[in-house]
């Protein structure tokens, strides 16, 4: 799946619902505008599943802006062989109305992910079997969610996670590396829990 920049695009019909799954296209490859994802009313839930790849082009926008307060859900390598990643332009957002965010791949880059509205949803980030990686250049922020990261945290740039005022449960449960990046981690009086080695090198 590519969801492309502005709109529309030639399968905006597949998320009318809301829901793409992996088995929907078999072979075909789906473009879907942001236009068309964007337009989804806000109490819809949006889960969109491939068997490879899920990409969302670098917009000019700068940010997919969902109005939803339900769920997103987008899930790579769907059939979990361990060939399927997520990928975004690191300077952009995908924002919600305060759904919270679910992503899974074979591996993850994210920019900036944000549901931090009145009670900002959870983030989940899921690399497939718990072993890939997610690179992150930009923050995380919800307002009383969780964030958790399930494989190893690769920082491409300085990240930021919050979990708002007042606060929320950090999990990441592999290794976290980066190259003169600041990682900057805020739960408020709620539990940070890191499961694997930090190294962040001047």
């Amino acid at each position: 799946i590519t969801i492309t920049d502005g709109g529309p695009d030639t399968d905006d019909g597949q998320v009318s619902d809301g829901i793409t799954l992996g088995a929907d296209g078999g072979a075909t490859s789906f473009s879907i505008s942001e236009d068309a994802l964007e337009a989804l009313a806000a109490g819809t839930n949006i889960s969109l599943q491939a068997t490879n790849n899920i990409a969302i082009s670098d917009l000019t926008d700068n940010d997919l802006t969902l109005a939803t307060t339900g769920s997103v859900s987008f899930l790579a390598d769907s059939d979990a062989d361990g060939f399927g990643n997520f990928t975004m332009a690191t300077g952009d957002a995908i924002t919600t109305g305060g759904a919270g965010i679910t992503i899974t791949g074979a591996n993850i880059q994210v920019g900036r992910l944000d549901t931090d509205a009145a009670s900002g949803g959870a983030i989940a980030l899921t690399t497939t079997g718990g072993t890939g990686d997610i690179t992150t250049a930009n923050n995380l922020l919800t307002n009383g969610g969780a964030i958790t990261l399930t494989g190893d945290m690769a920082l491409s740039d300085d990240t930021t996670l919050a979990t708002g005022i007042t606060g929320a449960n950090i999990g990441i449960t592999g290794a976290i590396t980066g190259a003169s990046d600041v990682l900057t981690l805020t739960a408020g009086t709620s539990d940070i829990t890191l499961g694997g080695n930090v190294t962040l090198d001047d």
